[in-house]
């Protein structure tokens, strides 16, 4: 198949005919791209057709590079380290409840101090959402995501040398936590720009299989820590964190990239995007900052419950040690099945999807605020499946609704700020539950201050259900 690469950069996309392109009939595996490719665009006429109806299309387009396909063939490769670098991610981070009692026992530090260590490792890994955004669009996802596990390796390496909670915050929370968002963000731009057609289930699956980390990890670090201390805990960890450099390398640039409508070369879109990154023209849609402050609140409330789970379980009479550890095993299960659950609801026409999330933040706040009178085992399984939940129905509802309240260009800006705002909720829910736990000396306020807070989110949540529902009947009217 004769092709010129300049034309497909200088010159506009224009339909895929038999008679615009030269073929020779010996080239199945050509004319099986041309032929996904016009399904494919004719299937993309129709949706803009439909989304230009609705009034949130913005005339974005995407363009397939020649001899690469998506949505078969290397793009399952991607889906594949993506999975193995969300278990890394994903298995740690939700499992430094395991290492919270450690820490206090071997530094000696207050609770306040002891939590700044998760605080801010999940809050640098969130907070370096723009950075890691502009290294994307200067370095690719590629080495990015090599350069990111490696300083999160560093980052577990350097801290079994820790000899206080600072250093610790330094090493694993600055260090590792801002790997850990080199590696996040690599990972979703690969998969949403490698899968087209078959995005939903290449997004489910690197989030089901990925979130498995969260109750592999538990064992793995109690195993670890009890066969070689903490300081050889830290050092295999680091071996462990290194493996994300292999998955890295796969991630090749992808076959489809952004075009405009504006023939001119995407370079100069590239660049626009990433200043436009601070435009706050965006905060002019107010159901957009009702999704902002309920995002910021559930994550408030959400986050750092997670840190007492195995704690707060071991003050009941009726709990075993060994039952206490077995909860946040019990919370990642219910976690992949909160993903799971929130793929068939949200996709579903017949259900609103700012009212479903709104309904499972009423359910995990109410569980958090209830689970002060759980004192036996089996209730303390109960309140971790109803959290886990939630927290999984949450990660994966998120992104859907905000595609309902924005247009398709606002997407890259609109995630920037919902990222910053977990972020900032990530770090100052550690030290807040810290000191509340501080002055009260007992979890009860704790559970109930937090999972109050995740009630008020799912009532903001509630009204952008309501605005939803008004907002076709006042443009009838009119």
């Amino acid at each position: 198949m004769a092709y010129d690469e300049s034309d497909a950069v200088s010159q506009p996309k224009t339909p895929l005919s038999e008679s615009s392109i030269t073929l020779d009939e010996s080239e199945p595996d050509a004319l099986m791209f041309i032929s996904d490719a016009q399904n494919e665009e004719t299937h993309g006429q129709r949706n803009g057709e439909n989304l230009r109806e609705n009034g949130k299309y913005s005339g974005s387009r995407e363009r397939f590079s020649s001899g690469s396909r998506v949505d078969t063939g290397y793009a399952w490769v991607i889906c594949l380290a993506v999975c193995m670098l969300n278990i890394l991610t994903d298995g740690f981070c939700f499992s430094l409840n395991i290492l919270f009692p450690i820490f206090l026992e071997q530094f000696g530090e207050s609770t306040a101090a002891t939590t700044m260590i998760g605080s801010v490792l999940t809050g640098v890994m969130l907070l370096s959402g723009p950075i890691v955004g502009f290294l994307l669009s200067r370095f690719g996802a590629r080495l990015v995501c090599f350069t990111g596990a490696a300083v999160a390796a560093a980052g577990a390496v350097i801290s079994a040398l820790a000899g206080s909670v600072l250093f610790l915050v330094l090493s694993l929370g600055l260090l590792t936590g801002f790997g850990f968002g080199c590696m996040l963000i690599a990972n979703m731009v690969s998969v949403m720009t490698w899968f087209v057609r078959r995005r939903p289930l290449a997004m489910g699956i690197t989030s089901i299989v990925g979130g498995s980390g969260m109750f592999i990890f538990p064992y793995l670090i109690a195993v670890l820590r009890e066969e070689y201390g903490l300081e050889g805990f830290f050092l295999i960890l680091g071996g462990i964190m290194l493996h994300g450099c292999v998955f890295g390398l796969l991630l090749r640039p992808s076959p489809v990239t952004s075009t405009d409508p504006n023939p001119k070369l995407t370079e100069t879109n590239d660049t626009q995007n990433a200043t436009s990154s601070f435009d706050v023209v965006i905060f002019k849609n107010w159901k957009f900052d009702l999704l902002l402050a309920s995002n910021f609140l559930q994550a408030l409330g959400f986050f750092p419950i997670m840190m007492f789970v195995v704690s707060r379980a071991e003050e009941f009479p009726g709990l075993t040690p060994e039952q206490a550890a077995f909860l946040p095993t019990v919370v990642g299960m219910a976690n992949i099945g909160g993903r799971l659950l929130a793929m068939i609801t949200l996709d579903c026409k017949a259900f609103n999807k700012a009212c479903l999330m709104a309904i499972m933040e009423f359910i995990g706040g109410t569980a958090i605020a209830l689970s002060i009178f759980c004192e036996t085992y089996a209730w303390q399984v109960v309140f971790s499946v109803a959290y886990g939940i939630v927290g999984g129905f949450g990660m994966v509802g998120l992104g859907i609704v905000m595609a309902e309240l924005i247009s398709i260009d606002q997407m890259a800006i609109a995630s920037g700020f919902v990222t910053f705002s977990i972020g900032i909720a990530a770090m100052s829910g550690g030290p807040l539950s810290g000191m509340i736990l501080d002055l009260t000396n007992s979890y009860t306020m704790v559970f109930l201050f937090f999972g109050s807070i995740l009630i008020c989110a799912s009532a903001l949540m509630f009204l952008i259900f309501v605005a939803q529902r008004r907002s076709p009947q006042r443009k009838h009217k009119n």
